[in-house]
């Protein structure tokens, strides 16, 4: 048996032979919390959510009293209130202005506060006040 030297991950455990691989991994990590995951952010949530169907029966045909919305438990972000899978947010993040258009730029969420580690937070969607 021979001893190896590995490189670890400081934000989660992977773990490579060559340093420059580790460095590459750690820029791009999902546990850095420099690029402002949502899985390290306090607000990204797993639980129910109210989901709203864009394509449903009642779309097609007004009044046939099918519901355009349905909940479902998936990661969706606690402040914003809306399903991960609908980012990025336009909602008071920054932006850059490309081509005339403004997109958000990647990981620049204002709200994003570092809860020390890397998953999903289990709770359910808050109900909406009338």
């Amino acid at each position: 048996m021979k001893p190896v030297t590995a490189y670890k991950c400081d934000y989660c455990a992977r773990c490579f032979l060559r340093p420059c691989n580790a460095m590459q991994h750690e820029s791009s990590c999902n546990a850095n919390p420099a690029r402002k995951n949502c899985k390290t952010c306090v607000h990204g949530c797993y639980g129910n959510i109210k989901i709203e169907d864009r394509l449903t029966v009642e779309s097609y045909y007004p009044g046939s009293g099918y519901p355009n919305e349905r909940i479902e438990m998936i990661p969706y972000c606690d402040y914003h209130k809306v399903p991960i899978f609908e980012k990025p947010y336009n909602i008071e993040c920054e932006s850059s202005m490309r081509y005339g258009d403004e997109v958000p730029d990647a990981g620049t969420c204002y709200y994003y506060k570092y809860k020390g580690k890397r998953g999903w937070t289990q709770k359910d969607a808050p109900e909406e006040k009338p």
